[in-house]
C-alpha cells in the first residue's frame, strides 16, 4: 500500500475515534513512520521491529496537575509495515489501526497494559 493511501486511512479512523473519546483527547499527536528504531525495539525488550504496531510516548491525562501547560504534545505512534503485516491484507488495515489507537488511546487515559488486554479480551468475547 502507498504511504498516502495508509495516512489517509489513519485520519480517517482516528476521525471516528475522537467522535467516541468525545474531547477527552487533548495535547496527543498522531504520527506514522515506517518501523520503529532500534532504541524502541531494544527497550522494549523486542525480538523484532514487526512486533511493534504502534507506541504511547507522554504523561498520561489523569497524572497532568495544574502544571501540566506549554508542554508539546504526546505522541501516539503508529508503525505502518508492522501494521500492513499483521492486517494480511488490504481491507484490514483499517480495523488494525482501529484497534492499535483505541490501546494507546487507552495509555493516554492511564490504563495499564494487563487492562486493555483485559478489556479488549472482554470487546472481542461480546463481538
Amino acid at each position: 500500500m502507498l504511504e498516502e493511501e495508509f495516512v489517509e486511512i489513519a485520519i480517517h479512523v482516528l476521525e471516528e475515534i475522537k467522535e467516541y473519546f468525545e474531547g477527552r483527547i487533548d495535547n496527543v499527536e498522531v504520527v506514522i513512520e515506517d518501523l520503529p528504531s532500534d532504541e524502541e525495539v531494544i527497550s522494549l525488550g523486542l525480538s523484532s521491529p514487526y512486533d511493534l504496531l504502534g507506541l504511547y510516548h507522554g504523561h498520561p491525562f489523569p497524572y497532568r496537575g495544574r502544571a501540566y501547560t506549554f508542554v508539546l504534545p504526546d505522541k501516539i505512534t503508529l508503525y505502518r509495515i508492522p501494521i500492513e503485516l499483521r492486517a494480511k491484507d488490504e481491507g484490514n488495515i483499517p480495523r488494525v489501526i482501529e484497534e492499535i489507537l483505541i490501546h494507546e488511546i487507552g495509555h493516554y487515559l492511564g490504563l495499564s497494559d494487563s487492562q486493555l488486554r483485559r478489556l479488549e479480551r472482554e470487546r472481542k468475547r461480546r463481538s
